[in-house]
């Protein structure tokens, strides 16, 4: 073109005026780059601006529970009657009390309105706020009203008599008078009415509230509590023994550090000093009658050792239960319950390792962790108090250390250290990135618009996110699919930069046009992603599903914003540098090491072609080893187990909030016993209502609600064959062995069975002179549906009566709906409550097969049910069953249809079914080795492990896809992978690099999912690199077909049948120019078919040319010596596009 200016006068024209027919020529790209541009702004904007946009990890727990499954239905029920029947709910297990109730609460409302005016009239006050504060305490409020133990002094005369006539004051139920947690309804029913705290002062009057002190009993300020902060105590050589002088001086110096640090927080003994912390120090000077840990001598310790031996079977005994009024112990002698240091000791201070009951081993009088209890409460108020214990030196302590600890601030300082350290990572990882780039792109323009790409691309999915679904349903997992963009932008800006340099000769709708087939691999491999990322969708469990939303969605917008806008963006990137004269970076450091970049670069072509030539088989058969080993080690053994766990770890393993959490929640008596008593698993079966989880999977913060409860319009327990069937379920259900016989009355567990009993009594009462029919004896079984309904409500109503020693209200037993109008109730759902033989288990296969044993068991009843009770469902506590269970088997279903995705879409970009199978092998190994190499860590499908499962299926696609798309059948067998690695291996190295480096630092944090999702990435990628490039090579080397498409091969058939015919008609004549064939049977291909081919230009066809320049271009070898120039000669391809232009 240079050549033709000068015949042309109007070639003339300056570098402004070509920018201008530049721009010109390119006025609807860089519209539309615009457009783009300003739509990305403005979303920034909105982010930034709109304080509702603001994500918040508060609660970094939200959505990690199943929704919309069959035993999340069921257990939604339960938990939605159990509001329902709430004081305040619709409900009830006794209608005529429930009616008796409302009336009180109409009476009770016109009480005080009549008791306010007769207030506000003579004690001439504006409004109850006016009234002096006065000592209450938490009451149960039956009858809407508040029980004083004194009466205010302001009062008027008249109330003040009325109190003085009556053993109590009543006042009226109010929430300007009180603070409650129930609300009174529109029959007036409230519940559990919690009062203000106050203490009294000096002179008897009632001041503000502040933090409670305590009488100096025996030192301690009372029993600690679960809600006390703790720190636990272990020899520097975890599993020695603590029980030495020399431990406990070093305890003594240790809590005297502590103290100091939480003052302000702490209970008080006395206004000016805190409550001593209950340690195994004060313990033993409680013991031994001393006031300072100086005066401990080594005797103390073996009279409390003493003490200890004699005393421990009576705390395993629960025979110093009683130990609150000394001397009120019968079964314990004094000597073990003075002053509760044996209960004190053993429930709070030592491990349950240490002399556990019926201890015999030697090994078990070790004592190898301390528990210290400290007189703060668990709250976020103590993150000052854990900064100053982060910061105060232990290395002077040579024998102790303090190994976990519990404060209440695991989701406050998850939510801070989230946030700093996606901020430190991201800014280490972008500044990393960026000098990778500049070695192997050179255009900083290029890399700046890369980036912003990746952020633009993520700002425009947050914003939509946002309206559509709301920021408070951004859960923390969201920010790992930020990690993902970064990788996958980084991988499509590296192949927009190879092949944009491949053409930077032609023109620039030559360019464009040349670019087609890089459009369609990154159009593939974003597609495979967002079909992996959407393919979670399928899950539920809340979060997972709201993480494939946000992460398919920026897949997609991200492939809009490369297609639409990076691309475009690179046009005027050498736009402005042309215009401006402006060229690639000349710094002399720069330039050697992109010279020695290169330079490797060639020698990584040069040798992984010699071991694709040499060893392609021993490659295949290495592949076979290891698809075969990792699907034994997932299927087989180890495999991916179901998580063990019901908390979701936060922090590294070795961090001591997560140490406490993972080891330490159950080593100690006072909490195992709390959590003894909740082991048991119940079995509760339902009828009437339909099991429909009525909460919504996408919202997080969706809670049951008592008011969307679906009742079963077939139910009728009233019926006969009904009455029937439910005696014979109970009697039944008896004699399983997942049954628990319970000594003791069990009135409305089997309501039924009650019922019976109670109708077998006297029709006449001739001591009250009551005639009970028709609920009497005259009323045989099974009784008539309207006798039935009748008895039933007075049945409920005298157990409602029944002493409370007898009787407790549960969720069992028949429930009526109070909104529906009449003189008698009619059950409208029942439920059938038992404890089971079986305790709660972590184990997901102990609790499947208890779950297998009773739904089998309940289905076979069920199937001899009546038509009106063939309803009911079984349920209990397998809430953490239930996710255990969608998490293993929807992250299966979640990888095939991620990988059938995957194929569909390698099938569409080769549209070659050899390809497609040699390609969907090298996946599958790819993600069946990752995945093995994470059962090998000890990795569980916990919520984080299935996210990363199911994006394996998506990423492990991408780097074979580049592979599959620039794969050439008209070359022949070691040009064909020539070609494959001239064309990819750069960018594919370097994408490897950068993502290993964005592994590698995600290491680096203290949050678990950060660590994990590195290992993940580090995992995925090593995988995917070496199976690519040595096993999928090697399988294309071996096995790749010789046409490009499976159209061409159709035609090749079809020309080599009619060739044959024409043969068989002319054999007898002879052959001429005219009628010359290829081997192949096919005419020649003229330049014309290829000239479209970005991946097999015409001088391709030149056997001797390309050998010369594939050889140049694999060995670095040319006519350009130097690495002062446009690019190193090791990887261009100008020559080949000079020559093909």
């Amino acid at each position: 073109m240079e050549n033709n200016a000068g015949a042309n006068p109007n070639n003339n024209i300056t570098s402004g005026q070509k920018f201008h027919l530049n721009f010109s020529s390119s006025s609807a790209i860089f519209l539309l780059w615009l457009t783009l541009t300003g739509i990305s702004i403005a979303a920034i904007v909105i982010i930034l601006v709109q304080p509702s946009h603001s994500p918040d990890f508060s609660n970094p727990h939200m959505g990690f529970e199943t929704k919309s499954t069959l035993l999340s239905g069921r257990n939604d029920v339960l938990v939605n009657l159990a509001e329902a029947s709430k004081p305040y709910g619709f409900m009830t297990s006794n209608p005529e009390g429930k009616r008796l109730q409302i009336l009180q609460g109409r009476m009770h409302r016109q009480k005080l309105e009549s008791w306010q005016h007769t207030l506000f009239k003579e004690s001439k006050v504006d409004s109850l706020n006016d009234l002096p504060k006065v000592h209450t305490h938490s009451v149960f409020v039956n009858s809407n009203s508040t029980v004083l133990d004194q009466v205010p002094s302001s009062l008027p005369p008249n109330l003040k008599q009325e109190h003085q006539n009556s053993s109590h004051f009543i006042f009226p139920s109010d929430s300007s008078l009180i603070q409650s947690d129930a609300s009174i309804t529109s029959d007036g029913d409230v519940g559990h009415v919690t009062m203000v705290d106050y203490d009294e002062d000096e002179d008897g009057h009632y001041g503000e509230a502040h933090n409670h002190s305590h009488v100096n009993k025996d030192s301690f300020c009372g029993q600690p509590t679960w809600s006390h902060a703790r720190l636990i105590i272990s020899n520097k050589k975890e599993g020695e023994n603590l029980w030495k002088l020399d431990v406990v001086k070093e305890l003594c110096s240790l809590e005297k550090e502590i103290e100091p640090l939480y003052t302000e927080i702490c209970e008080t003994q006395t206004p000016q000093n805190c409550c001593p912390m209950w340690s195994l120090t004060r313990y033993l000077l409680l013991a031994s009658n001393k006031s300072s840990c100086e005066e401990l001598q080594e005797d103390d310790l073996l009279n409390c050792a003493d003490l200890l031996q004699e005393c421990t079977h009576h705390f395993h005994n629960l025979d110093l239960e009683c130990i609150e009024e000394e001397g009120t112990c019968q079964l314990a002698p004094n000597r073990c319950t003075r002053k509760s240091i044996v209960r004190g000791l053993m429930n709070f201070i030592f491990d349950i390792g240490f002399l556990p009951p019926n201890s015999s081993d030697q090994n078990e009088h070790v004592l190898k962790f301390i528990q210290i209890i400290l007189p703060i409460a668990k709250s976020t108020k103590s993150y000052d108090f854990y900064k100053r214990l982060q910061a105060l030196s232990l290395s002077h302590y040579k024998q102790i250390k303090i190994v976990a600890m519990d404060l209440g601030l695991e989701d406050y300082i998850f939510d801070k250290l989230l946030i700093h350290d996606s901020i430190r990572i991201s800014m280490i990882i972008s500044a990393l990135i960026l000098i990778i780039l500049l070695l192997f792109i050179r255009s900083f323009l290029m890399i700046f618009f890369g980036l912003l790409n990746i952020v633009l691309s993520l700002a425009i999915s947050y914003w939509l996110y946002c309206e559509t679904l709301g920021a408070d349903r951004f859960p923390f997992l969201n920010l790992m699919a930020a990690l993902l963009l970064l990788a996958i932008g980084t991988d499509d800006l590296l192949f927009i930069a190879h092949s944009w340099q491949d053409y930077h000769d032609l023109k620039l709708k030559d360019k464009l046009w040349s670019l087609t087939p890089l459009w369609f691999s990154v159009t593939a491999t974003s597609l495979t992603t967002a079909a992996a990322m959407f393919a979670a969708r399928l899950s539920s469990v809340t979060s997972i599903a709201l993480f494939s939303i946000f992460a398919g969605s920026t897949m997609m917008i991200h492939w809009m914003m490369t297609i639409f806008w990076m691309i475009p963006s690179v046009v005027i990137s050498e736009m402005i540098a042309k215009f401006f004269n402006v060229h690639r970076t000349r710094c002399r450091m720069f330039e050697k090491l992109s010279c020695g970049f290169h330079k490797l670069g060639c020698f990584l072509r040069t040798t992984l072609l010699w071991i694709i030539s040499k060893a392609s088989l021993i490659c295949i058969l290495l592949m076979t080893i290891l698809t075969v080993a990792s699907t034994y080690a997932i299927l087989i053994s180890p495999r991916l187990r179901a998580p063990d766990s019901k908390s979701f770890a936060l922090f590294q393993p070795s961090h001591p909030f997560e140490r406490y959490h993972s080891d330490f929640t159950e080593s100690f008596w006072f909490e195992k016993h709390q959590k003894s008593s909740r082991d048991i698993l119940p079995l509760t079966w339902v009828w009437g209502l339909k099991p429909i989880d009525s909460r919504d999977l996408l919202n997080p913060n969706s809670k049951p609600n008592g008011s969307l409860l679906v009742f079963d319009k077939t139910f009728d327990i009233s019926k006969p064959k009904a009455q029937l069937f439910l005696r014979r379920f109970c009697r039944q259900l008896k004699s399983q062995p997942f049954y628990k016989s319970v000594l003791g009355p069990l009135l409305q567990n089997c309501f039924l069975e009650s019922l019976i009993s109670y109708m077998n009594r006297k029709c006449y009462d001739s001591i009250d002179q009551l005639d009970r029919k028709p609920c009497c004896e005259t009323s045989k079984f099974p009784y008539a549906p309207k006798t039935f309904a009748i008895c039933l409500e007075r049945a409920m109503k005298d157990l409602h009566n029944t002493p409370a020693q007898f009787f407790m209200p549960t969720l069992a037993g028949p429930k009526f709906d109070m909104r529906i109008k009449g003189n008698v109730s009619v059950a409208k759902a029942v439920v059938i409550q038992y404890d089971s033989s079986r305790e709660f288990s972590l184990s997901f296969q102990q609790m499947n097969s208890f779950f297998r044993e009773v739904e089998s068991w309940t289905t076979s009843m069920l199937k001899t049910a009546p038509n009106s009770m063939k309803g009911g469902f079984f349920t209990s506590d397998l809430q953490f069953y239930d996710l255990q269970n969608k998490l293993m088997t929807e992250s299966v279903t979640s990888v095939i249809f991620a990988a059938t995705a995957c194929s569909i879409v390698l099938y569409l970009s080769t549209c070659n079914l050899i390809i497609t199978l040699l390609a969907a092998f090298s996946v599958y190994t790819i993600l069946a080795s990752s995945l093995a190499f994470l059962a090998l860590l000890g990795w569980r499908l916990n919520v984080l492990e299935s996210l990363a499962v199911t994006m394996a299926a998506g990423l492990s696609v991408d780097f074979v896809l580049h592979y599959a798309i620039k794969y050439n059948g008209h070359l022949d067998r070691e040009q064909r992978i020539k070609h494959l690695i001239v064309k990819n291996l750069t960018p594919i190295c370097v994408a490897s690099i950068t993502t290993i480096i964005t592994g590698l630092m995600l290491l680096t944090s203290e949050v678990l999912a950060f660590n994990q999702i590195g290992i993940f990435i580090i995992d995925l990628t090593v995988h995917s690199f070496c199976i690519s490039n040595f096993g999928f090579l090697s399988l294309l080397y071996r096995f790749g077909p010789s046409f490009k498409t499976d159209w061409e091969f159709c035609q090749k058939l079809c020309t080599v049948a009619e060739f044959q015919d024409e043969i068989n008609v002319t054999s007898q004549a002879p052959l001429s120019d005219s009628n010359s064939v290829t081997l192949t049977g096919l005419a020649p291909m003229g330049p014309e078919l290829h000239e479209l081919e970005n991946m097999s230009p015409t001088f391709l066809e030149d056997p001797n040319q390309r050998d010369h320049i594939f050889d140049t271009v694999l060995a670095g070898a040319g006519t350009r010596q130097t690495c002062n120039i446009r690019r190193p000669s090791c990887t261009t391809m100008e020559p080949l596009l000079q020559d093909r232009h």
